[in-house]
């Protein structure tokens, strides 16, 4: 026992034992060992699934408190996207209607400058007989342009809306650089690049389900899926596919960029489908994966929704689950995401599927994997009764 002690005391002194991580076991080479900053614990993994894996294995002792970011839930994951670092902000229905009053009232100002101006050109003696001249009328007055009243003169009225125009000019500069696209400046990549830098490998169509049901039906093209580890041992099928509605208006065609994660089926059958966000207004399709279907859903989650763990009535809420950044993260992407049986499924609009959004897709690969661990951490009935405040 000394002897081990002293061992290890030596490869801290070394450095070979930084941190709390994953290092091979000293008592077994052909496994893993969690050492957590001080000794060795009981946690032990294969050293085949290990080395297998993209990023180190994901800590076994779990912290209750929500992380800030997602950085933080998983500090060595290898796709370099926090949240927080490409996070649009979302423009709601409110700052649209004084957006447009803002616009409305810096054109007044104008057009009423225009207008003074107008009629005191049309009050001169040149403008008066030009206008009534030709028609055997003669001119009450010709007074010239130096004597005409203050209130026809527009220069001092100018002077005064200038300062409104200035301040009328800076909000609508303020509000458009919010309404602007950010996806018009995020960097993109070819499919094969992002994947091959993130050890990504192309997957047989025939690994993605197949079938979506619409109300006329229609045939999708798809660019991937890639299969391979976003963090940890979690495995997703990450791609790109496009299909056509048919509304009202017309046919449209939708283009989405995909991430796909599967529980463990000990932690699927604890989850009822669709029991955790509601059904995005408007759509009208499903997803079937295998056997089963998923509908799309939406991230704003209202706060009476509660998710039925393990065919507890009571069930608990979706803030106990969840860390509200991330939900609000991923909301800023137009994220749908959806839950059925196995599957998880997270998709983002694009305008170009061809390449690669890299900062969205990184952060949209980081946020499917910490949701499947906290679905996990839900199932194993370690989530507190308690609700996170918002």
């Amino acid at each position: 026992m000394h002897a081990c002690v002293n061992a290890d005391e030596r490869r801290m002194a070394q450095g070979e034992l930084s941190g709390a991580a994953w290092y091979p076991d000293p008592g077994d080479t052909s496994q893993w060992r969690w050492w957590d900053g001080h000794s060795w614990t009981e946690h032990t993994a294969p050293q085949a699934v290990a080395a297998d894996a993209v990023v180190p294995l994901s800590s076994p002792l779990r912290s209750w408190n929500a992380p800030h970011t997602l950085r933080d839930a998983f500090p060595h994951a290898t796709v370099e996207a926090p949240l927080a670092a490409h996070t649009p902000r979302r423009i709601t229905m409110n700052e649209r209607t004084v957006f447009v009053k803002a616009l409305l009232i810096m054109a007044m100002p104008i057009l009423f400058v225009v207008f003074i101006h107008l009629i005191a050109l049309m009050a001169g003696a040149s403008s008066v007989n030009l206008a009534f001249g030709g028609s055997g009328i003669p001119p009450v007055s010709n007074p010239d342009e130096s004597s005409l009243p203050a209130e026809f003169n527009g220069t001092w009225l100018t002077w005064v809306f200038l300062p409104l125009f200035i301040g009328m000019c800076t909000m609508f500069y303020r509000m458009a650089r919010h309404l602007r696209d950010d996806s018009s400046d995020e960097v993109h990549e070819e499919w094969s690049t992002w994947a091959a830098d993130r050890g990504f490998v192309l997957e047989l169509i025939g690994s993605l389900p197949q079938r979506r049901m619409f109300t006329k039906g229609r045939k999708r093209s798809t660019t991937g899926p890639y299969r391979g580890l976003i963090t940890g041992n979690c495995d997703a099928l990450v791609g790109t596919t496009s299909w056509v509605e048919s509304s009202e208006d017309g046919e449209s065609t939708r283009q989405v960029h995909f991430v796909i994660v599967r529980m463990p089926d000990h932690c699927a059958t604890r989850f009822p489908s669709c029991t955790v966000s509601r059904h995005v207004n408007g759509s009208c399709y499903d997803y079937r994966a295998g056997q089963k279907q998923i509908r799309f859903e939406s991230t704003q989650l209202d706060e009476s929704f509660r998710i039925l763990v393990g065919g507890d009535p009571s069930g608990v809420q979706w803030r106990e689950l969840f860390d509200p950044i991330l939900l609000e993260g991923i909301s800023q992407y137009g994220v749908e995401w959806s839950q059925d049986g196995t599957d998880l499924m997270f998709m983002f609009s694009g305008q170009n599927c061809t390449t690669v959004p890299v900062a969205r897709l990184d952060t949209l690969c980081i946020a499917a994997a910490f949701v499947l661990q906290r679905y996990m951490i839900a199932a194993q009935g370690d989530v507190s009764g308690a609700a996170i405040a918002a």
